[in-house]
């Protein structure tokens, strides 16, 4: 994939539209231009005829029929110019005889595209956590442009830019690239084990996506392999690829006497590791152990995101040539409405590294982040009550007539289907995409300034989710009382629910373009490799693998995560609205009364107490508690006594100066949010928060 820069002149504005365009360069010509004419159309109400030429308005012009790759040497120094033609514009001939002719003069001939229509085109309403909060019909909000049709022709990336404007949101990235980021190890031993036929004489490369050749060699060496990838890719390979060698013998002498297949991969997919599988993930990780993001350490270099979400699942704006109707969002239409959730969401300019586990879920991080940003003891009491909260729902302690009410309550409350897949995604002990963090925060933050009185916190919205424990504890008590008193009732939330598994099962990993087949879901790619001739020992008339009918969920759902993830949790929101208007019948939902004393008692009720640290060593883990700094943590249990040096740490303290050489037993496990897991004395604990305590007693 390369990036060309185009310059097309623009007559009528009298100036010139610069655009970068990322392209095959094994396209033709033809199809480039094509591209550019489509790309142009977007941000001109003219469309153009034109003719391609290189590197100035009156430069040679570039024949329909050649490749990119024989007429852009150098993509990054060459630059493609679009002189426009009309038809009062001479013809090419015309230019060569005709001396008068001025070619510096170019017109362009208007064509007007009419509007879309509900043929061609859908309406969208941008749905946001306070919007969805504050309106109990959703239909009571208002269309994206007062209610215009989209066309369907228009890409996910320029609709996410038109809600940004809606919004009065600027993005703060640039329009994703097409560059290839392919990883073909795995296939490659996927292909070795279904019999590779293999000779001396050639071998088998795999690149781009799934691509497959067999290169001609001089001899079995691996001198003349690269020199053969050399030549056939006209770079020096191991510059631009992560190049593995599979499945070859060698005898003494260092020659093939059975060939390797080749693999050619993303640089950005092995980073320092030649055994690295998959497509990136652009989500910022977690924090490494023990590093604190501090909320007033706001660098200019971060940014803030927009995340845009289906009520189906989250959508992943990878692919800047996706189009509505390719992704086939006007399946998702109510009434030729296309629902948009829309979270706006931090993002950091320099990812943090990833880790895995529990920490990582629910340690701070920008997805966790609000606007404006919440206290930081708002911050600890939402993902330390949320770490157990997610505990108490697991399959493994909650029956699933109880999560099914437990979703129901989010959904009740908050209006929001992404808040309520997120929670889903936690009740399976799976991580949350960053996006879905950002939507279960903010959706909740819309609710906590409902129940939390602003007298009770000064007046301050800022720190709304210092009352997240009471609002968890309200959930679980609720959904406890309505799954025992209807225990015959359907699963209405837990049954919309599906987990569509996004692996090709040749590769393992997640699938982008997808094809319905008789071995199920495959990468397009993948599928048509398998057909190459001459490459099994066996042909595939043996072992047939044929095309089925397009299963559109499917389709939609591989390209909507942009192949970032192995499975993705999908809500039929058809299937719910349907059970929820069935029981809107017989009983309609009754706004809750928020009583502060009433709700820490449900709290005390239902996993959800608080827990002096020095009551934890009778206590069983996971449960709330209290740190140093007097905000919410969570107790995760003892130090394992194998582990001496964990276990005590022995040095003076300078809070314990009255008891000089006291040895501190660190025994104690606390999660703190905000940095991580710590071993901690409870005695200090106790000791360091006595004062801060009597202080929040005095006020109240």
């Amino acid at each position: 994939m390369e990036r060309y820069v185009v310059r097309v002149t623009n007559a009528d504005a009298n100036d010139v539209v610069e655009l970068l365009i990322p392209f095959e360069k094994d396209q033709l010509v033809s199809a480039f231009s094509g591209e550019v004419r489509r790309r142009y159309a977007k941000r001109s109400a003219s469309s153009l005829d034109h003719t391609l030429r290189l590197n100035s308005i009156h430069g040679p012009i570039l024949d329909e029929d050649d490749a990119l790759k024989h007429v852009i040497i150098d993509a990054a120094k060459d630059v493609i110019f679009a002189a426009c033609e009309s038809a009062s514009t001479p013809q090419i001939g015309q230019v060569e005889n005709d001396e008068v002719a001025n070619p510096s003069e170019p017109a362009v001939r208007e064509i007007h595209t009419p509007p879309a229509t509900a043929a061609n085109g859908i309406k969208i309403r941008i749905i946001t956590p306070s919007l969805a909060k504050s309106h109990q019909n959703i239909s009571a909000i208002p269309l994206l442009q007062g209610g215009v049709y989209i066309p369907l022709s228009t890409s996910l990336w320029d609709l996410k830019t038109k809600v940004a404007n809606s919004l009065g949101h600027t993005l703060g990235h640039a329009c994703p690239s097409r560059e290839s980021q392919s990883c073909n190890c795995s296939f490659v031993e996927y292909l070795l084990k279904q019999g590779l036929l293999r000779y001396l004489d050639d071998f088998v490369v795999v690149f781009d996506d799934h691509k497959i050749e067999r290169l001609p060699v001089s001899e079995p060496t691996r001198n003349s392999i690269f020199q053969a990838l050399q030549a056939r890719f006209e770079t020096e390979v191991e510059s631009q690829y992560n190049v593995s060698l599979e499945g070859g013998k060698l005898d003494s002498e260092q020659r093939y006497i059975l060939m390797p297949a080749v693999a050619l991969c993303s640089k950005d997919l092995h980073p320092g590791n030649p055994k690295a599988k998959g497509r990136p993930v652009p989500d910022e990780g977690p924090k490494p152990h023990g590093q604190t993001i501090k909320q007033e350490d706001t660098l200019e270099e971060d940014w803030h995101d927009l995340d845009l979400h289906i009520a189906e699942a989250p959508i992943e704006v990878l692919d800047p040539c996706l189009t509505l109707e390719n992704a086939s969002l006007n399946e998702c239409t109510v009434n030729g409405v296309l629902n948009l959730y829309v979270v706006e969401r931090k993002c950091l300019s320099t990812p943090l590294s990833t880790s895995l586990g529990k920490e990582a879920i629910f340690s701070q991080a920008p997805c966790w982040q609000t606007t404006p940003q919440q206290s930081r003891r708002g911050v600890s009491a939402f993902l330390s009550s949320l770490r157990v909260f997610a505990h108490l729902i697991n399959a493994a302690f909650m029956e699933a007539r109880h999560q099914d009410e437990v979703l129901g309550q989010i959904f009740t409350l908050t209006h929001f289907p992404p808040a309520m897949l997120a929670v889903y995604v936690l009740m399976q002990g799976n991580t949350p995409r960053a996006s879905q963090c950002a939507a279960l925060i903010q959706a909740l933050t819309e609710v906590l300034k409902e129940m939390v009185p602003l007298h009770l916190i000064g007046g301050d919205e800022t720190r709304s989710l210092e009352g997240s424990r009471l609002l968890f504890g309200f959930m679980l008590a609720k959904a406890k009382q309505r799954a025992n008193f209807s225990k015959n009732s359907l699963l209405n939330y837990m049954d919309s629910i599906t987990t569509v598994d996004l692996l090709n099962p040749g590769t393992l990993r997640p699938i982008l373009h997808p094809v319905s087949t008789s071995m199920g879901m495959l990468e397009e790619s993948f599928f048509q490799a398998l057909h190459t001739p001459g490459l099994f020992e066996h042909s595939t008339e043996l072992r047939p693998i044929k095309m089925l009918d397009v299963d559109l969920r499917q389709h939609r759902l591989a390209l909507i995560t942009g192949g970032q993830v192995p499975e993705v949790c999908a809500l039929d929101i058809d299937h719910l609205n349907a059970h929820l208007h069935r029981d809107s019948v017989t009983s309609s939902p009754q706004k809750p009364i928020w009583d502060l004393t009433n709700l820490a008692s449900l709290c005390e009720a239902n996993g959800l107490a608080v827990i002096a640290p020095s009551d934890l060593a009778r206590t069983k883990s996971p449960m709330l508690s209290l740190d140093k700094e007097c905000f919410l943590s969570v107790y995760l249990g003892k130090v394992p006594c194998g582990d001496p040096t964990k276990e005590y740490e022995a040095h003076y303290s300078k809070l314990q100066y009255m008891n000089f050489g006291k040895l501190i037993v660190r025994s104690t496990i606390l999660f703190r949010p905000l940095y991580g897991e710590e071993h901690v004395d409870v005695a200090i604990v106790t000791q360091v928060i006595a004062p801060i305590l009597e202080g929040r007693n005095k006020d109240g």
